[in-house]
C-alpha cells in the first residue's frame, strides 16, 4: 500500500483495516481454544475429583493417627491435652467418612471399598474407646496392661485401614498422574502457534501502523513539547484524514493559548494588586509591574530579594511564622501587615497566599487596604467619643437634672416661699423643660444599650390587660390636656414579658399617637391574642405616614417631615427603643398608614402558656 494511499484512506478505514485483521484470526483462534477448553474442563474436573478423594483419604488417616497418638499418650500420663486431641480427631475422622461418601457417589467399586473402611473404622472407634476405659480404670496398673493389649489390636486395624484408603484412591492416583503427564499438551501446541502467527500479525501491523501514523503522531509529540517549551512549532502535516485535522486544531489552539498568556501578562502587568511569588527561603521570585505604583519598589528591586526586608519590625515574626505554616502544611493563608514603602511612608497590604508544591513558591495577592484601614480608625474613634458622650451624659448631666428637678419641686411646694402666679408658671415649664432633658437622656442610654447588646428584659409572668392600663394612666394627662379621647378594646392574657419595659413601649407610642392627632378626636388601643403571641395595635386619625418610610420611622433619629413638624418634633429615638425592647422579647414591631388619614402602630410578642 504506497504511502499516498494511506493519507488518502480516512482513519476510520484505516482502524477497520488494523481491527478486522486480528478479529479474523482472533475468531479463529478462539473458536479453536474453546473446543479444547471444553476438553480440557472435563479433565479438570476428573483431576479435582481424584485431587479431593486423595486429600480427604489423607485428612483420613491423618486424624486417625492423631486418634491413636492421643489415646497412646493419655495412657502414658492422662494428660487432658491428649484425651482431647483423641476426641477432637475422632469428631473430624466422622465429618470426613460422609465427605469421602459423598466423593465416591455411585462408583461401584469405590461403594465396595468404602464399606470396608466403615467397617474398620467402626472397629478402631470401639478399640480405642476400650482402650480409653481401661485407661481410666481406677486400678492403674490393670487399665494400662489392658490398654497395651487393646493397642495391638488397634495398630492391626490402623495398618488395615491404611490399605483400604490406598485402595480407595488408586483409581484417583492413576488419573492425576496421567493428567500430569499429558499436561495441557495439545492446549500449549495450539497456544504456541497461536502466538508465534499472533506475532508475525503484530509486526506485519505495525509496519502497516509506523507507515501511516508513527511519522505523523511523532510530528504532533513534538509539537506538544514544542508547545510546553514555548518554541516555535513544526509546519501543518500534509493529508486530510483526521491525524492532518488534529494537527491543524492543535496549531489553533496553540495561537491561542499564546493569546490567552498575552493577555494574561497584561492583566497581571495592568492590575492593581501586587501579585508576586516567594520561593521557600522567603525571596521573591516574581513581582508585577504594580509594586512600582503601590510600594515605590520596581519588580527588579525586589526579585531576589527578601519579602521581610519590607515588611516592619513589628510584623516580621508573625508574618513570617504564617508563611512558614503555610508551606509546611501546604495550604493557604490571609493575613494584614503594613508594608514600608521605599519612601519614608508606609501602607497597610491584606495578603492572599497559596502555596504550590510543584513551583515551590507561595504566589500572593497584596491588596492596599490602607483607606480601609483609615476608615475603621475613624470609626473606631467615633465610637470612642460616642462612648465618651454617653458616658458624660451619664454623669454630668443625670445627676445635676435630677437636682434641678428635686428643687423645682421643693420650690414649687413652697417650700422656699410662695410663688405668685406667674413665678409658679416659670417653675412649671422649667419642669417639663426638665423633664424632657431627662427622658432625652434616659433615651440616649437606652439607645447605647441597644448598640451594645446590654439591652436586658427581666421575664416574669405579668397581665396583657394591667400593661394596657398602666400605660394608659400614665399618658391620660396629656391626653386631657391635648383632648384627646383614648378608646381600649382589650382581652385579657398572661404573658413572660418584662412589665416596665412593655409599658415604656406603649407609653412611647400612645404619646406619638396623642402628639400628630388633632384636638377632639380620639386613638383607639385593642390587644388581643392569636395562636401563639399577643398583638397590641394603637391607631390614630393623624397625618398618616408615607409608604416609604414605614421601615425608616424605627431608624435612629429619624422623623417623618410634614407641615405640622414643629408640633410633633421629638428626638428620634423613641421607636428605635421600642424596636429594640420588642425584639428582646423575640416579638415584631411594624406600622400600617395612610397618609392623611392615620396611622396603626402595632407590636406582636410571644404568649406564655395558659393556665
Amino acid at each position: 500500500m504506497s504511502e499516498n494511499m494511506h493519507f488518502k484512506l480516512k482513519l476510520p478505514q484505516k482502524l477497520m483495516i488494523l481491527v478486522s485483521v486480528p478479529l479474523v484470526f482472533g475468531l479463529v483462534f478462539t473458536g479453536t481454544l474453546a473446543i479444547l477448553l471444553k476438553q480440557a474442563d472435563i479433565q479438570l474436573r476428573q483431576e479435582q475429583r481424584a485431587k479431593a478423594l486423595i486429600s480427604q483419604s489423607k485428612l483420613m488417616a491423618m486424624f486417625m493417627d492423631d486418634a491413636v497418638l492421643g489415646i497412646g499418650g493419655y495412657s502414658v500420663g492422662h494428660e487432658p491435652a491428649f484425651l482431647n486431641r483423641y476426641e477432637k480427631a475422632c469428631k473430624e475422622a466422622l465429618k470426613i467418612q460422609a465427605d469421602l461418601r459423598a466423593l465416591i457417589g455411585d462408583d461401584p467399586e469405590g461403594i465396595k471399598i468404602l464399606s470396608r473402611v466403615d467397617e474398620i473404622i467402626a472397629k478402631l472407634f470401639k478399640i480405642l474407646t476400650l482402650c480409653k476405659l481401661a485407661i481410666e480404670r481406677p486400678q492403674v496398673d490393670e487399665g494400662n496392661r489392658l490398654a497395651m493389649q487393646l493397642y495391638g489390636h488397634l495398630q492391626e486395624s490402623h495398618n488395615k485401614l491404611k490399605e483400604e484408603l490406598d485402595a480407595l484412591t488408586y483409581d484417583a492416583r492413576k488419573l492425576q498422574e496421567s493428567t500430569s503427564d499429558d499436561g495441557n499438551s495439545v492446549i500449549n501446541i495450539a497456544l504456541l502457534v497461536g502466538t508465534i502467527l499472533n506475532i508475525l500479525l503484530t509486526i506485519i501491523l505495525a509496519t502497516y501502523v509506523g507507515k501511516s501514523f508513527g511519522k505523523r503522531l511523532n510530528l504532533l509529540a513534538d509539537n506538544a513539547f514544542r508547545l510546553a517549551a514555548g518554541e516555535e512549532l513544526n509546519p501543518k502535516t500534509s493529508g486530510n484524514d483526521e491525524i492532518a485535522k488534529l494537527d491543524s486544531v492543535f496549531h489553533t489552539m496553540a495561537s491561542a493559548l499564546a493569546e490567552a498568556s498575552r493577555k494574561e501578562r497584561a492583566t497581571i502587568a495592568n492590575a492593581l494588586d501586587v501579585i508576586c511569588s516567594v520561593d521557600s527561603d522567603g525571596r521573591f521570585s516574581a513581582v508585577s509591574a504594580a509594586a512600582k505604583t503601590v510600594w515605590g519598589y520596581a519588580p527588579d528591586e525586589l526579585i531576589g530579594r527578601r519579602y521581610i526586608d519590607i515588611l516592619p519590625i513589628t510584623d516580621a515574626d508573625r508574618v513570617r511564622q504564617i508563611v512558614e505554616s503555610t508551606i509546611a502544611e501546604h495550604g493557604v493563608c490571609t493575613f494584614e501587615t503594613s508594608v514600608m514603602k521605599k519612601e519614608t511612608d508606609q501602607v497597610e497590604m491584606l495578603w492572599t497566599g497559596q502555596w504550590s508544591e510543584i513551583e515551590k513558591s507561595l504566589f500572593c495577592v497584596a491588596h492596599d487596604i490602607t483607606e480601609r484601614k483609615r476608615a475603621e480608625n475613624l470609626r473606631s474613634e467615633i465610637e470612642q467619643m460616642k462612648q465618651d458622650f454617653v458616658a458624660m451624659v451619664s454623669h454630668d448631666l443625670r445627676t445635676p437634672l435630677g437636682a434641678i428637678q428635686a428643687t423645682l419641686s421643693l420650690v414649687e411646694e413652697g417650700v422656699y416661699g410662695n410663688l405668685n402666679d406667674k413665678g409658679m408658671a416659670r417653675i412649671t415649664s422649667a419642669q417639663q423643660s426638665v423633664q424632657r432633658l431627662t427622658g432625652l437622656v434616659n433615651n440616649l442610654l437606652d439607645l447605647e444599650k441597644m448598640e451594645s447588646g446590654k439591652l436586658t428584659v427581666v421575664m416574669e409572668p405579668v397581665g396583657l390587660k394591667s400593661i394596657i392600663n398602666q400605660s394608659i394612666e400614665s399618658v391620660r394627662p396629656y391626653a386631657d390636656q391635648q383632648k384627646i379621647a383614648i378608646e381600649t378594646q382589650c382581652e385579657d392574657a398572661e404573658l413572660m414579658a418584662d412589665s416596665d419595659r412593655l409599658i415604656q413601649v406603649v407609653i412611647n407610642l400612645l404619646s406619638n399617637a396623642i402628639k400628630f392627632s388633632s384636638k377632639d378626636t380620639s386613638i383607639k388601643i385593642s390587644a388581643s391574642t392569636k395562636n401563639d403571641h399577643a398583638e397590641i395595635r394603637i391607631a390614630d386619625h393623624g397625618r398618616g405616614i408615607p409608604a416609604s418610610m414605614w421601615d425608616s420611622v424605627f431608624e435612629k433619629f429619624k422623623q417623618v417631615e410634614s407641615a405640622d413638624g414643629k408640633r410633633g418634633r421629638g428626638t428620634g429615638l423613641g421607636l428605635p427603643i421600642c424596636k429594640a425592647i420588642v425584639e428582646a422579647h423575640g416579638g415584631q414591631i411594624g406600622v400600617e398608614s395612610e397618609e392623611g388619614k392615620g396611622s396603626t402602630f402595632w407590636f406582636r410578642i410571644p404568649l406564655q402558656t395558659r393556665v
